[in-house]
């Protein structure tokens, strides 16, 4: 009997049995149609998209497979890049630049 466990616990991938998750791979996406850009991943295992256009990483994590995952800070500091350059977010203040704060959006979705 022990010997069939291990066999599982093998398979799955980790010595107490729960599955090995990958980590998402992030991309920087621009729309089709609208060509506003965001942040999108997906997980193979759970077979979970997330697409996101906010630089907060509270909104923007993803949650899959028991586990959070925040966005990369250099993505997101393009996605507020390409935002800005869109006018889809404005430009920082000389306030905002000195205090490190990211500017509001210009228009809503």
């Amino acid at each position: 009997m022990s010997s069939e466990t291990e066999h599982y616990k093998s398979l799955l991938g980790k010595q107490d049995g729960a599955p090995v998750v990958a980590d998402a791979k992030w991309h920087l996406a621009v729309g089709l149609y609208s060509g506003d850009p965001y942040l999108r991943t997906s997980c193979s295992t759970c077979h979970t998209t997330w697409e996101t256009t906010s630089n907060d990483p509270a909104i923007g994590a993803f949650k899959h497979c028991r586990k959070v995952e925040e966005p990369p800070k250099e993505l997101v500091e393009k996605l507020v890049q390409y935002q800005i350059a869109k006018g889809i977010r404005r430009a920082p203040s000389i306030f905002q630049r000195i205090t490190g704060q990211t500017p509001d959006l210009a228009k809503a979705f």
